[in-house]
């Protein structure tokens, strides 16, 4: 009798110590938001790729699933296929992505859709921003260069302000742009111009990418206006403006890309980014996010040729 009474308090004991294991001790998710946003909104229906960023606004304290759903006049596995139908963003990460590829379809018409949305979401509260919509245009081509960082106004505090890391501080030298490649093949900018506002007046560019300049995918390159820069930068290429000066103005000016062609590729209006920030304007995710002001991710003024976070392209 007694043994059998032992058991029994045993048992009981093993059952309240796993209650308190997996019942009491729970983790608030509540905080934590996704919401989705895409790298590209329209592209070609032969060949068309877009990437859809899965983003917390902060990172995950338990494994957040997401899977997706799919609608709009495109059909998935007709006009076109997805690498992952969900994501799991790891704890303590906060973003995943998703790739949606276009396949060879007869039934394609200009202007087919595509909408992402949540189908569920565990761990996390699904945010404001809960679809995408992706058009197929046959005219579209993409882009395959943007622009992802601006340091116009470097801080004249100290050496805060050396960006290209010579040792110097130098308003005009230290100024640049980052470029990355968002395509899966090299990219050859070389006869490439860039013109700030007085330059594209006077058809003056304040540089020329010189021959030879050859981005490898998903990859950045980097012009400073002058000096010597110094450091790996992120294994980014680096080159100094072919002017000695990108004559970038703190309150007013617009960049402007053009191909061999003379087309626009890129640009980037400093006007409503204005107000001597001392600081660079980057975009936050790399290559799918808004241009903000640097300081407001982390301590650094600047990230040229690296992530923002200070990590390789």
């Amino acid at each position: 009798m007694k043994s059998r009474i032992q058991l029994i308090i045993f048992m009981c004991l093993s059952l309240f110590v796993f209650s308190c294991n997996t019942d009491d001790v729970s983790i608030d998710t509540s905080s934590i938001e996704v919401n989705l946003s895409v790298d590209l909104d329209t592209i070609p229906v032969e060949n068309g790729q877009a990437k859809v960023l899965v983003k917390l606004n902060s990172p995950a304290l338990l494994p957040v699933s997401v899977s997706f759903s799919f609608s709009g006049e495109a059909i998935l596995g007709n006009d076109f296929s997805v690498d992952q139908e969900n994501v799991v963003i790891p704890t303590g990460e906060s973003e995943a992505t998703l790739t949606i590829s276009t396949l060879d379809s007869i039934n394609y018409t200009d202007g087919m859709n595509i909408i992402v949305g949540f189908h569920s979401v565990e761990n996390a509260q699904i945010g404001s921003q809960n679809s995408i919509e992706i058009i197929l245009d046959k005219e579209a081509t993409v882009i395959p260069l943007i622009i992802n960082e601006v340091l116009y106004d470097p801080s004249n505090a100290g050496l805060e302000g050396d960006a290209n890391g010579d040792g110097v501080y130098s308003q005009a030298e230290d100024e640049f742009i980052e470029f990355v490649n968002i395509s899966n093949a090299d990219l050859d900018i070389s006869g490439y111009k860039i013109y700030d506002a007085d330059g594209l007046s006077a058809n003056v560019p304040v540089h020329i990418f010189p021959s030879g300049s050859i981005l490898s995918p998903k990859k950045a390159l980097v012009v400073f206006g002058g000096g010597n820069p110094t450091g790996n930068f992120g294994n980014s290429i680096v080159q100094t403006s072919t002017t000695g000066n990108l004559s970038l103005n703190n309150e007013v000016d617009f960049i402007t890309v053009t191909n061999t062609n003379d087309e626009v590729v890129a640009t980037f209006d400093i006007a409503p980014l204005s107000n001597n920030p001392n600081e660079s304007f980057t975009r936050n995710p790399d290559i799918t996010g808004d241009f903000v002001r640097h300081k407001t991710i982390n301590s650094r003024l600047f990230s040229p040729g690296t992530k923002v976070d200070g990590s390789n392209f």
